[in-house]
């Protein structure tokens, strides 16, 4: 709110049918709501079909900007309340003439806030204040967003402003990926009280772009075992200082176990997790699964640093599309190069999990039948480590945290957390 009081200019956004239009203007606020005087143009056309707007603002420097999401409402000097409105907006401060009225042509474009979302920069990274006035009242209305940097490794630290659990989730991403895979579920759990962390393993998404030596830390060298990035984990949990709830996906499945097996953690929850050695053999998949066979099904590129194509993204993290397009473009487009050996090591049945180590409370959630092997390897899993609980499901997508039920899935993960 201060933000906003504190400068003039932004761009209203208004559209209908296939016709958008952004347009400076000079505005004023009182609060969440902005007042924008006007004589005239299409963003009025526009608003009379479709009420619902968005405005941007922005400072460069240092870079802050604001985008709020609301209702306008267009109030015309014949209108018994524009007067009313032009004293709320602050505009008869200061003027040049004691109860000087605004020019008699002038409109009054009123936007309601339903939405801020308030981005800025700072030394140690980027931050977001996400203020929601659309929720419930058991959720909480203002959560925090920042990218935190440590150890040649970045996180994106998501929280609420009344943190309300004692333990934090830490999100282990799959190969090829990246905080990005959680931003759902790293929201949907914020509002709920919970502070989570999504970690960037060394050379993925945004880690490449740590600078400990004042160069950017650059992509995987290829050479990145499973046991590494295992200690990428162990170095956030040390940062975050708090016993954590893992969460991890695919490969940061087999990471999370990794860690349980040293490390005491208050839980374990599996999203179509990678198999250790054990459940691989029993399942008779080295047969099925060859580093020749991987490399085909993937469409995999390199032999030490691996990259996977978008299309070959979609079709292996989105086989049964249950997300919209523009989430899997999303997610797709972010894919960033895989180590060689940290890939093989884990999707070849090369990782030992000692179960007898694990006394985590663990929890599986994913698909039935698993893509690659054709194998029923998420409820074996489940067995294997005496998951207190576990839900398998017909034609879920890899990636099923960005699919249209997303939150059908981040319940269940909840309920068993609670």
């Amino acid at each position: 709110v201060k933000y906003i009081r504190n400068n003039r200019g932004c761009v209203i956004s208004t559209w209908q049918e296939n016709l958008g239009r952004g347009t400076p203007v000079y505005y004023l606020s009182n609060g969440t709501t902005i007042y924008i005087m006007s004589e005239g143009g299409e963003k009025f056309p526009n608003i009379r079909k479709n009420p619902k707007v968005t405005i941007g603002l922005y400072t460069a420097r240092p870079l802050f900007g604001v985008q709020l999401f609301g209702t306008a409402k267009i109030i015309a000097q014949d209108d018994p309340a524009f007067m009313k409105e032009v004293k709320k907006s602050g505009f008869l401060k200061n003027r040049q003439f004691a109860g000087e009225k605004p020019p008699y042509f002038l409109k009054i474009i009123k936007t309601e806030a339903e939405k801020i979302v308030f981005w800025g920069t700072k030394k140690d990274g980027t931050y977001k204040i996400i203020w929601d006035n659309t929720l419930t009242k058991d959720l909480d209305k203002i959560i925090y967003d920042k990218l935190i940097f440590f150890s040649r490794l970045t996180a994106k630290h998501t929280y609420p402003e009344k943190i309300k659990r004692k333990n934090p989730i830490i999100f282990t991403h799959d190969a090829f990926q990246g905080s990005f895979a959680f931003s759902n579920f790293q929201h949907y759990f914020a509002r709920r009280g919970w502070d989570s962390y999504a970690l960037n393993l060394r050379g993925h998404f945004v880690s490449q772009f740590a600078r400990p030596d004042k160069k950017p830390s650059g992509q995987v060298k290829g050479t990145e075992s499973i046991l590494e990035y295992t200690e990428d984990l162990h170095n956030l949990v040390t940062a975050v200082g708090k016993s954590p709830i893992i969460i991890g996906h695919g490969m940061g499945g087999l990471i999370a176990l990794k860690y349980a097996e040293k490390f005491k953690t208050k839980g374990l929850v599996l999203l179509n997790p990678i198999p250790s050695k054990k459940v691989f053999d029993e399942l008779n998949l080295r047969g099925k699964i060859t580093k020749k066979t991987l490399k085909k099904e993937l469409s995999l590129k390199g032999s030490k640093v691996l990259s996977m194509a978008r299309k070959d993204g979609e079709r292996i993290l989105f086989k049964n599309h249950n997300a919209a397009k523009d989430d899997i473009f999303e997610i797709t487009s972010q894919l960033c190069a895989e180590s060689a050996k940290a890939f093989f090591e884990s999707h070849l049945g090369m990782i030992d999990i000692n179960t007898e180590k694990i006394k985590s409370p663990l929890f599986v959630l994913g698909e039935k039948t698993d893509l690659i092997s054709g194998t029923p390897l998420n409820g074996r899993i489940a067995t294997e480590y005496k998951a207190r609980k576990y839900r398998l499901f017909e034609k879920l997508d890899h990636n099923f945290m960005v699919s249209k039920n997303w939150m059908k899935y981040a319940s269940q993960i909840e309920e068993f957390l609670n």
